[in-house]
């Protein structure tokens, strides 16, 4: 954030106004490295632990309109509301996955340090999670091309089994994801080693996390 733009200075002030007058707590999305559509989130108490959870796209000028904007504010109020399409792409939908929000940023730093030693490692994430990391480098100390590949696709389908995750899955893999997925955290500010997340960055080190997901019948 920089306060030498009007916007922002306008944003601050209208957060500050909600607070002092309503009560309600407002976020800035600029101070987050995750929420990147409308400009505020107001949380607004209704009474009986109900609460409205609103979004606002602030314009310093009250006749300007960026239809972009607002599109993209409208399509992920309905995706939260009513499950209809994310906005930036036709094939994403949003999922409740059951499972409690967690980084378990630990697990995954002790999952990358042995996979460093051994070339790959699985392990068990709790919340139904499986994961499997790889060393390129070490991997490539311990096999050839092949026989690496081959241990990679055997650990990954023994991991699947052993977590039992069967149905629907969810699986999130760093592979390539700095230069390809806009949307994601850059990797320089994980609570991992320095050596780790430019091993990620570089595609050194890479992992896959899978989550199942469970829908009533």
């Amino acid at each position: 954030m920089t306060l030498s733009k009007e916007g922002t200075v306008h944003e601050i002030q209208f957060a500050e106004q909600q607070w002092m007058e309503n009560r309600c707590f407002a976020l800035l999305h600029d101070i987050t490295d995750c929420l990147r559509i409308g400009d505020v989130t107001v949380f607004r108490d209704r009474g009986d632990d109900e609460q409205d959870i609103l979004l606002y796209e602030l314009k310093t000028n009250p006749r300007r309109r960026e239809s972009t904007q607002l599109t993209r504010t409208r399509l992920a109020a309905e995706a939260l509301h009513t499950g209809g399409p994310l906005p930036g792409t036709d094939k994403a939908v949003l999922v409740e996955t059951g499972v409690p929000y967690a980084t378990h940023m630990s697990v995954l730093s002790d999952a990358l340090g042995r996979a460093h030693q051994e070339g790959l490692k699985t392990m068990r994430v709790p919340g139904q999670r499986g994961l499997l990391a790889l060393d390129i480098a070490a991997a490539g100390n311990r096999w050839d091309a092949e026989e690496a590949a081959r241990q990679f696709h055997a650990a990954y389908a023994a991991l699947l089994r052993r977590m039992r995750l069967t149905g629907q899955r969810i699986c999130f893999s760093s592979g390539d994801s700095a230069a390809r997925n806009t949307m994601a955290v850059p990797w320089g500010i994980y609570l991992l080693q320095p050596a780790q997340c430019a091993g990620i960055i570089a595609d050194l080190l890479v992992f896959h996390r899978d989550t199942v997901v469970r829908r009533p019948c």
